[in-house]
């Protein structure tokens, strides 16, 4: 399918989800072998496939930020759960930091669900905790649901994070 913008012809294809993870031939890839870009990102994809849980790498998505519409490309996007995962490798550097917090308050004002993981959440019993995170996240949002058909104050005794949106 394609459109036109201006002089600018952009061609959009239907994404393909392979059947335990990506499509390796979808969406932009560099850097390590397997395409990406960091040895966190790939320990997270590794976690996704153990756990069949079907993800996009890098993947397009538009984001509406300052009233200017533009696409950024989350590390994983999990179609099934309506979530994005967002890897932050670099640590103690505060420009960095400052676009993981620019990445999470849009991500938060455009309505997606984005969980932030840094360096140190991939130590000790990490994929429990990185599984963890995400269960709750969906908890979280089925309460959200739940109270508003029947009506009810959803629960707010759960774990906050800066990044969890619901």
């Amino acid at each position: 399918m394609g459109m036109q913008y201006g002089r600018v012809s952009i061609r959009l294809e239907a994404p393909q989800i392979a059947e335990h993870g990506v499509d390796w031939a979808q969406g932009p890839t560099a850097g390590r072998s397997g395409g990406f870009r960091s040895k966190g990102e790939e320990q997270i994809a590794r976690l996704l496939e153990r756990n069949r849980i079907r993800y996009f790498y890098e993947h397009p998505v538009a984001i509406l930020e300052e009233g200017k519409t533009r696409v950024w490309y989350p590390d994983f996007n999990l179609p099934e759960y309506g979530m994005l995962i967002e890897y932050c490798g670099r640590e103690n550097d505060p420009a960095y930091a400052a676009g993981v917090a620019r990445k999470q308050r849009a991500y938060g004002e455009n309505g997606l669900s984005a969980i932030f993981i840094m360096p140190a959440d991939l130590r000790g019993d990490w994929p429990s905790q990185i599984l963890g995170r995400i269960e709750r996240r969906l908890a979280r949002r089925l309460e959200h649901f739940h109270a508003s058909v029947h009506g009810t104050c959803p629960s707010r005794t759960d774990e906050r994070h800066p990044d969890q949106y619901i």
